[in-house]
């Protein structure tokens, strides 16, 4: 596979990237500790030292911060039940969107290329990281499994679709690699 085929990052950053990721958000959907959320901020750190964009700390923080409104506003209005109860969501939660920011230009470039393949990717993967979630005991719904799911499908689809446009309308995935 080359470079081409994987959005124009590098295998090994792709790798890494990719499976730093799930990593992340294993430990921190399934195990959910305080010392998780340590290991979470390195994976930032060391994100942020080898694999830096232009301005992308700016764009990990948007994500972190929108990622964070719409699970919060989903959490006030009952579609989601964290335990133990927070003011907010789980600190875990904000962490972890902050770490799925870091792969927009790297592991999902491929994706965010293409609107119509994040609006896709975003409509499946979406709910069923949440689905997934669930399954670990790391979230409840408020409302029934499907339409939780179809709800978090259509958010998911408008949220990779506008960070695909937004990316491309600002030229964030053109930078050199």
């Amino acid at each position: 596979m080359s470079a081409n085929q994987l959005g124009g990052i590098s295998r090994t950053k792709f790798l890494v990237n990719a499976l730093g990721f799930n990593v992340i958000w294993a430990l921190l959907v399934i195990i959910r500790d305080p010392w998780t959320h340590g290991i979470a901020l390195l994976f930032l750190a060391l994100h942020f030292l080898f694999m830096p964009q232009a301005d992308e700390a700016r764009r990990v923080t948007i994500v972190m911060i929108i990622g964070t409104l719409v699970d919060g506003i989903l959490t006030h209005q009952g579609w989601f039940i964290f335990t133990p109860e927070v003011p907010w969501i789980p600190a875990w939660l904000i962490l972890l969107w902050a770490c799925f920011g870091c792969t927009l230009e790297h592991s999902l470039r491929w994706a965010m290329k293409q609107t119509p393949i994040a609006i896709l990717l975003g409509a499946v993967a979406g709910p069923l990281s949440y689905f997934a979630g669930h399954r670990f005991g790391a979230v409840e719904f408020g409302h029934s499994l499907w339409l939780t799911l179809g709800l978090l499908s259509v958010i998911w689809a408008l949220l990779m679709g506008g960070l695909s446009r937004l990316y491309a309308h600002f030229g964030w995935l053109e930078a050199p690699r």
